[in-house]
């Protein structure tokens, strides 16, 4: 037994357009706050640190500066606007909702694969089930703590932040946290996966149809600030199966985070 949530309805105002095609949106910024980048003063061998909005690094330096992108090895990563969502409420009843899909094929998880629909027919794990818990493990983990200042209002008030503990709660098992090879089709939306030459993944997705309009599967992290005081913050989240509505995990991250002497919180 799970709560039933329907995020579609739930976050109509932040999902309009792009419900069922999540790739639509952003792909999430590498460090999702203000950029901080070393550039060249009047002297040659002076280097001055200035601080970029996200808006004005991805617009106008990126384009400009293409071998400074890297993208995200492993997974597509895209960050829904929730601005619409979140502009008229409390700083601690705002969310932010984060896609995720695999990109390129991890090992095979299971024997046979995909996992047969029988509850009741024997089902063997190999030894790299754990990679696919392990990409929910990094996604969970991938930009949370900055959640902190954004929805304080203070992306750029902050001065010092780390980790202090980050746990996860898987409620599934593997069946759930299975993450399906990734269609070999480049979207007109994101990055092109370089796949190596060789056979295609062993496990399908005869097993695992739906998704998006190409076939992927994706899955989604919905995330909020619970408490922010003393130097500390509390970072919670939720993590489902975009299509089914399958509660996989939760999590729980203390964070340490030091705000500058004039921010007002």
């Amino acid at each position: 037994m799970q709560e039933s949530v329907d995020l579609k309805e739930v976050y109509r105002d932040a999902l309009e357009g792009k419900e069922d095609e999540p790739m639509e949106h952003a792909a999430a910024p590498s460090n999702d706050s203000e950029v901080i980048l070393p550039v060249r003063s009047g002297c040659e061998t002076c280097t001055d640190f200035v601080l970029l909005p996200l808006q004005h690094f991805r617009e106008t330096y990126l384009p400009a500066h293409p071998d400074h992108f890297n993208p995200i090895a492993g997974l597509h990563i895209r960050k829904a606007d929730m601005s619409k969502y979140n502009q008229s409420r409390h700083p601690l009843d705002r969310k932010q909702l984060t896609f995720y899909t695999l990109r390129g094929a991890l090992p095979l998880p299971t024997a046979p694969c995909p996992p047969p629909s029988e509850s009741d027919q024997k089902l063997t794990l190999t030894r790299e089930a754990n990679m696919h818990a392990c990409a929910h493990l990094y996604a969970s983990d991938r930009n949370s703590l900055f959640i902190v200042p954004n929805h304080l209002d203070r992306p750029r008030g902050y001065k010092r932040m780390a980790s202090l503990s980050h746990s996860v709660i898987f409620h599934v098992g593997i069946k759930d946290l299975i993450m399906p090879s990734e269609p070999r089709i480049d979207h007109p939306n994101a990055d092109a996966t370089l796949w190596e030459d060789g056979p295609l993944p062993l496990c399908n997705l005869e097993g695992h149809k739906g998704g998006d309009k190409d076939g992927r599967k994706w899955f989604v992290q919905e995330a909020w600030l619970t408490r922010a005081t003393g130097g500390r913050a509390l970072h919670n989240s939720r993590m489902w199966d975009y299509k089914s509505g399958v509660h996989i995990a939760t999590t729980f991250q203390d964070g340490l985070i030091r705000f500058k002497e004039d921010a007002k919180i």
